[in-house]
């Protein structure tokens, strides 16, 4: 059972702890050697939302070179001795990721 409580969901280091989610999903080949991707999580509950843009480049056989976002939207939690999450996504900053990975 959820123990919506305890200190890791009050916190915010829980994620899909909603009940009501759209998760759209989409990905496609730009060529042979380029995909692209994108990635919605938004949580009904709340309307906080965290989208995933992303790119991969395949360098060689087993060489990548990948790029991705990560923004998040949400009600700000308020601050006190603990903060008061308002929204699952909203207190999160948004990241810019490169990754260069080999696959052996």
């Amino acid at each position: 059972s959820l123990q919506l409580g305890t200190r890791p969901y009050t916190a915010g280091g829980v994620f899909l702890s909603a009940k009501q989610y759209l998760i759209p999903t989409i990905s496609w080949q730009i060529s042979p050697l380029t995909t692209a991707s994108f990635q919605l999580l938004a949580n009904l509950d709340d309307q906080s939302i965290f989208a995933n843009a992303g790119i991969d480049f395949s360098l060689s056989d087993n060489l990548y070179l990948g790029l991705q976002v990560f923004a998040f939207n949400g009600k700000q939690a308020e601050q006190s001795t603990l903060p008061v999450l308002n929204s699952e996504y909203g207190n999160n900053p948004d990241r810019l990721i490169a990754s260069l990975r080999y696959y052996f």
